[in-house]
C-alpha cells in the first residue's frame, strides 16, 4: 500500500533516506580523501631504474676522445677529440645539421702550428673547459637545446657558445691534472699540477663589457667580458709528498690535494699568498689519494683511494668545529675497486665505475647503493649526459655505452626522515628540517623527527596547562557549585569553544608573549603561587565547619588577580635587586638558555584556551553520568560531600577523564594556526620550553607554498599529512571506544 505524502510514514521514510545518504557521503568523502593521499604517496616507493640504452662507435682506429656529451633524450651525442675537432652523432645514423666543429680555429690566440688539446673536461653548469697545449684555457657552453617545430616531435639542438679564452702566460707546462673554476664576469681560476709534482695557481680577474651584437654568428656567442689583471702562484711543498689530485670549489677559494700518502689538505688560494687551511689522512682502505671529486656545490669532496674505497670529506667552516676535515660517509664495501667517480647534477649524488663490479650511484645520506648495473663492459672513461639523464661509458676501442638514468629525482630514502644524517657542512649527524635555499646546490634536509618533537612537545605542554584546570573546574561545577550558578558557568565555558582559533593565536602572540620575554620571572612566581592559594583554600574548606555553598569562586577570584599582582610585582623586584639587568640575560649567560620571544609556553598557554572547554564538557559529562543512586546511596551511608567525591564518584568517572585527556591530545596535537602564529616556527629538537617549534600541521601551512606538485617536498608533505591522520585518529578512536565502554558500564546502574 502506497503511503500519502503527509502520513508520518512516509514522512519518517524520507528522512531515513535523507539521513542514509549523508552518511553515505560522508564516508564516500573520506574514502576518496584517504585514496588521493595514499596515491599522492605512491611516487615515494619509486626508486630510481638505469636502462642501457645501446652503443655506438665513436671515433676511428688511433684517434683519442677526450669528451663525450648527450642530450637528454639521448638522440645525439657530441664528441671532442685530442685534435680539438667537435663531431656530433646519432644512435640511428641520421644528419644532425653540424658534422664536424674545429674548435682549434676559433681560438683567438692564434699559433703557428695546429697545437693539441690536453684536456676537455665538463663542469655542473654545462660549461665545457678545453686547456690546450700551450696554456689556452678556452670556456664553452656545449649542450643541447630543446625545441618543437610545429606539432612535430620534439628535438634538441645542438647550440655552441663561447664563453671565454685565456692564456696562462707564466710558468705553464704540460700538465698532468687540472682544476678550474669559473664565476662569470668575476674571476678564473686554473690549478695544474704537472709531472714533476709542482702545482700552480693562475688567476684571472674579468670584468664584463657591453655585448657588440645580441646574435649567435655561426653557433658562436660574441664575448661580452676581458681579462682585467692575471697572476700566479706557486704552492709550497706543505704535504711532503707529491700530489696526485686536485679539486677546486666553484667559487675558486678553497684548493683540495691528495697526496701519495692518502693525505687531504685544503689550502686557501684566493690570496696573494696560499695558505694552508687543514690537512687529514683520508685513505679509507690503504694507499694516496686517486681521485677528488667535488658534488655540486663545492662542500663535498669524494676521495677515491689508492684500492678503490671511497669517502666524502667535508671542510668545515663555521661552529666549534671550524677549519676541521671530517669524514661524512664511508661508501659501502661493494664499492672498494671503484676506477672512477664522476658525480650527477641532479642532487648530491655520483656515480663509480670498478673493473668486476660495475656501475654504482651513491647519495651523501647512505652508504648503500641507490641502484647498481653488473653487466658492464671494461670502460676507459665515463661521463655524465646533459642533465644528468643518462650514463655514458666509453671503451677502449672508442665504442660509446648509453645508459638511461631515470627518476633520480624521485628516488626516495625513507632513512632520511627518522634516521640522524650527516649534512654537509655539519659537525655531526643530526635531525634537521630545511626543505629550501637560495643555493642551487643545495642538499634538502627532510627529517620529521624535529617535525614530530615539536607537534609532542606543543601537544604536551598544552595538556600540562590545560588538563588540570579544565578537570578541576569541571569537578566544582559539576559536583560543588550552586545551581543557580551552574546554569550559568557551564554554557559560558563551553561557548569557548567557538573562539576561532585565529584569534586565540593572535591573541597570545600579540599579548601573552611579550609578557612571557618580559616578565618571566613573574609567571614562574604565578605558576607557583597559584597552586598554593588553591591547595590553601582548599584546607580552609576541608576544615571549615560551614561546608561547601557553592559559591566559593566569588571570593576565590580576588584571590586569583592578587596573586597574579603580587607575582609580578616580586618577579620585577627580583629581577631588578639579583638578575639585573634581566632575567633572560642572567638566564643566558649562566647557563646559555636563550629565551625567545615565540617559544613553546607561548604555544602551551593558547593550545590550552582551545582545548580547555573540549576537556571540560567531555570531563564534567563523565562526572554527571555517575549514577545518582551510587551518589544516594553514599550519602545515605554517612558519608560527607568530600568522602563521597573522593571515593564513589572520582573512581567511577576516572575512565571519561581518560577519554577527556585523549580527546585534548588529539585535538591539540592537530592544531595550526595557534602553533603558527605563536610557536615561532624553528624545526628544533628541544625539551626547553623557553625556545621555539614547528609542529607537523604548521608545517604543512608553512611549506606548501613552496612545494611545487610532484616534487620530493610534496611527497613529504602528503606523508607528514598522512601520519598526523592515522595519529589523530588513532587517538580519537581510543577515546571514543573508551567512551562506548563507560556509557555501557552506566546502563548497569
Amino acid at each position: 500500500m502506497v503511503q500519502p505524502r503527509t502520513s508520518p510514514m512516509f514522512r519518517d521514510q524520507l528522512a531515513a533516506r535523507f539521513f542514509t545518504l549523508g552518511g553515505v557521503s560522508v564516508l564516500l568523502s573520506l574514502i576518496v580523501l584517504v585514496g588521493f593521499l595514499l596515491f599522492e604517496l605512491l611516487p615515494l616507493f619509486q626508486k630510481a631504474s638505469l636502462t642501457f640504452v645501446g652503443r655506438v662507435q665513436l671515433a676511428k682506429e688511433g684517434e683519442v676522445l677526450l669528451h663525450v656529451g648527450a642530450d637528454p633524450g639521448l638522440d645525439q651525442v657530441f664528441t671532442i677529440d685530442r685534435r680539438g675537432l667537435l663531431q656530433c652523432h646519432t644512435f640511428l645514423g641520421q644528419d644532425t645539421g653540424l658534422s664536424q666543429l674545429d674548435l682549434a680555429a676559433r681560438r683567438t690566440h692564434v699559433s703557428a702550428e695546429r697545437v693539441p688539446l690536453v684536456y676537455a673536461r665538463q663542469g655542473l653548469d654545462d660549461l665545457v673547459y678545453l686547456l690546450w697545449a700551450d696554456g689556452v684555457l678556452q670556456i664553452y657552453r656545449l649542450g643541447f637545446e630543446f625545441s618543437r617545430p610545429g606539432q612535430g616531435p620534439r628535438r634538441y639542438t645542438f647550440v655552441s657558445q663561447s664563453i671565454l679564452e685565456v692564456k696562462a702566460e707564466n710558468n705553464f707546462q704540460i700538465v698532468d691534472r687540472f682544476a678550474v673554476a669559473y664565476v662569470p664576469r668575476q674571476k678564473l681560476t686554473l690549478v695544474q699540477l704537472d709531472d714533476t709534482g709542482s702545482v700552480s695557481v693562475h688567476h684571472w680577474w674579468l670584468r664584463g663589457t657591453a655585448p657588440r651584437s645580441p646574435f649567435q654568428v655561426q653557433g658562436e656567442m660574441v664575448r661580452e667580458q676581458e681579462v682585467v689583471r692575471q697572476s700566479c702562484l706557486a704552492l709550497p711543498d706543505a704535504l711532503g709528498e707529491r700530489p696526485a689530485a686536485p679539486a677546486l670549489d666553484p667559487e675558486g677559494r678553497r684548493l683540495y690535494l691528495g697526496d701519495g700518502e692518502g693525505r687531504l689538505a685544503v689550502w686557501d688560494v684566493a690570496q696573494e699568498q696560499a695558505q694552508l687551511l687543514a690537512t687529514a689522512g683520508v685513505a679509507v682502505s690503504g694507499g694516496g689519494v686517486k681521485e677528488l671529486v667535488l658534488l655540486p656545490g663545492g662542500v663535498s669532496c669524494v676521495v677515491v683511494d689508492g684500492v678503490g674505497g671511497i669517502s666524502v670529506w667535508n671542510y668545515l667552516t663555521a661552529g666549534v668545529s671550524a677549519g676541521r676535515l671530517v669524514s661524512i660517509q664511508t661508501m659501502d664495501r661493494a664499492a672498494r675497486r671503484s676506477a672512477m667517480v664522476v658525480p650527477i647534477p641532479a642532487g648530491k649524488v655520483f656515480a663509480t665505475y670498478g673493473a668486476g663490479e660495475g656501475l654504482r650511484l651513491f647519495s651523501l645520506i647512505s652508504r648503500e647503493p641507490l641502484l647498481r648495473w653488473d653487466d658492464v663492459p671494461p670502460l676507459t672513461e665515463m661521463y655524465i649526459g646533459q642533465g644528468g639523464a643518462s650514463i655514458l661509458g666509453l671503451t677502449g676501442d672508442q665504442r660509446l655505452h648509453v645508459w638511461r638514468l631515470a627518476h633520480l629525482q624521485k628516488a626516495f630514502q625513507w632513512r632520511s626522515l627518522f634516521a640522524k644524517i650527516w649534512y654537509e657542512g655539519y659537525p655531526e649527524p643530526s635531525w634537521v628540517w630545511q626543505s629550501s635555499s637560495a643555493s642551487s646546490s643545495f642538499q634538502p634536509k627532510l627529517s620529521l623527527v624535529p617535525l614530530i618533537w615539536g607537534s609532542v612537545k606543543g601537544a604536551v605542554f598544552g595538556m600540562l596547562f590545560s588538563f588540570p584546570l579544565a578537570v578541576l573546574c569541571a569537578i566544582y561545577v559539576s559536583f560543588l557549585m550552586h545551581p543557580k550558578w551552574r546554569l550559568w558557568i557551564k554554557p559560558g565555558v563551553e561557548l569557548m569553544s567557538a573562539m576561532p582559533t585565529v584569534v586565540i593565536g593572535f591573541f597570545v602572540a600579540m599579548w601573552f608573549s611579550p609578557i612571557v620575554h618580559d616578565d618571566l620571572l613573574g609567571l614562574v612566581g604565578v605558576m607557583i603561587m597559584f597552586p598554593l592559594l588553591i591547595g590553601l583554600a582548599l584546607l580552609v574548606l576541608l576544615r571549615s565547619k560551614r561546608g561547601v555553598t557553592g559559591r566559593e569562586f566569588l571570593w576565590g577570584m580576588p584571590i586569583f588577580f592578587l596573586a597574579l599582582w603580587g607575582a609580578f610585582h616580586l618577579g620585577s623586584y627580583l629581577e631588578s635587586h639579583f638578575f639585573s639587568p634581566s632575567f633572560s640575560l642572567w638566564l643566558y649567560e649562566r647557563f646559555s638558555v636563550r629565551l625567545e620571544q615565540r617559544n613553546s609556553l607561548v604555544v602551551a598557554f593558547g593550545l590550552g584556551l582551545a582545548v580547555i572547554p573540549l576537556v571540560f564538557t567531555v570531563t564534567e559529562d563523565a562526572l554527571s553520568g555517575v549514577p545518582k543512586s551510587l551518589v544516594a546511596a553514599a550519602t545515605a551511608l554517612g558519608s560527607s560531600r568530600w568522602q563521597t567525591l573522593r571515593y564513589v564518584v572520582l573512581p567511577r568517572a576516572f575512565p571519561g577523564m581518560v577519554v577527556a585527556g585523549l580527546m585534548g591530545f588529539g585535538r591539540v596535537l592537530g592544531e595550526t594556526m595557534i602553533v603558527l602564529i605563536a610557536s615561532g616556527n624553528t624545526p628544533i629538537i628541544s625539551a626547553n620550553p623557553l625556545n621555539g617549534m614547528r609542529s607537523l600541521a604548521a608545517n604543512m601551512v608553512v611549506e606548501i607554498s613552496e612545494a611545487s606538485v610532484d616534487s620530493r617536498l610534496y611527497r613529504v608533505l602528503i606523508l607528514s599529512a598522512v601520519l598526523l591522520l592515522v595519529v589523530t585518529f588513532v587517538v580519537n578512536t581510543l577515546a571514543a571506544l573508551l567512551r562506548m565502554r563507560i556509557k555501557r558500564g552506566h546502563y548497569e546502574y
